[in-house]
């Protein structure tokens, strides 16, 4: 009796544990089912968004075609002013996200707040200014241009680099916060003269326009 008894608790585990193993496979079954009829009542909404979308476009054409002529110029005017309105707030946005400038008087313009500005937007051409950074380039006097680029150190003092570039008969020169100048040559002076380029440019749509 022990024996048959012990038998049968084997038995019994072993449907127990068949069970388990069918119960975690239909679950997954059912976890990949809800998964598909997940994603395909999402794209259902979708494409009845995009008929929905669609029918009311043409529902606008059929209905602008059955107004008069005078209703219909009145809704391209209305269109216009939309367009006009949403240029507008493009160019505020694009306007905002470049560097304001105020100069101390509006009647006149000394050369030294020229230079600060032409300084501001030649900053710009590098990229995007970091926080706490302040990023200057100009031509400082003919043929010669000067970049700096300060930021905050470890000990509260204002740290930087300033280099002062000379365009001479015998080639361009630059010199790393007062050191000797060295001659520059290949990709970097491909990479200065692109960015006088770009400076002349920019300094033609936005200051000497």
């Amino acid at each position: 009796m022990p024996h048959q008894k012990h038998t049968e608790v084997k038995q019994a585990q072993k449907v127990s544990k068949k069970a388990r193993k069918l119960e975690k496979k239909q679950q997954k079954i059912d976890q990949r089912t809800a998964k598909k009829i997940r994603k395909a009542e999402d794209e259902t909404r979708e494409r009845a968004a995009k008929i929905k979308k669609d029918l009311a476009k043409k529902q606008a054409k059929t209905e602008y075609r059955r107004l008069p002529k005078k209703e219909k110029k009145q809704v391209k005017a209305a269109l216009k002013k939309q367009k006009k309105a949403a240029r507008a707030k493009r160019k505020q946005i694009q306007h905002a996200k470049q560097p304001v400038w105020e100069p101390a008087y509006s009647n006149r313009i000394s050369p030294n707040e020229l230079v600060n500005m032409e300084s501001l937007w030649g900053g710009i051409l590098f990229g995007p200014i970091p926080a706490g950074h302040q990023r200057n380039f100009f031509e400082y006097k003919k043929n010669v241009w000067i970049w700096y680029e300060g930021w905050p150190g470890k000990k509260g003092n204002i740290e930087g680099t300033t280099i002062r570039y000379e365009v001479r008969p015998a080639g361009v020169f630059k010199r790393v916060n007062g050191q000797k100048y060295e001659k520059i040559a290949g990709q970097e002076l491909d990479y200065f003269r692109m960015t006088l380029h770009q400076y002349l440019k920019l300094m033609k749509t936005k200051l000497y326009y």
